[in-house]
């Protein structure tokens, strides 16, 4: 376990440019998480928290916008190099 946590806190930020993201990756529908919209990554378990914008737990790789200025979805890469997708933006 401690070499597991060794090795993830090696990462360099932004490791997406360098091809280090699995792209195996899921969604998040924002709609369906009760409370304030935290919710665990699946693969390491850290809390994602779509409000914070420390970088700390994740990074954002890429905002998804339709119709020129609404948010449809944004990736984001754990920190364990998962990517997550996440929706439910303007329902939430």
């Amino acid at each position: 376990m401690e070499r597991i946590r060794e090795e993830t806190e090696k990462l360099k930020w932004p490791v997406y440019e360098r091809g280090e993201f699995d792209r195996g990756s899921y969604t998040k529908d924002l709609t369906k998480v009760e409370g304030s919209g935290v919710f665990p990554c699946q693969v390491c378990g850290r809390k994602i928290d779509p409000d914070d914008k420390s970088e700390e737990n994740y990074v954002i790789i890429e905002p998804i916008v339709k119709d020129g200025d609404e948010l449809e979805a944004v990736d984001i890469g754990c920190k364990c190099r998962n990517v997550i997708r996440i929706t439910g933006f303007n329902k939430r």
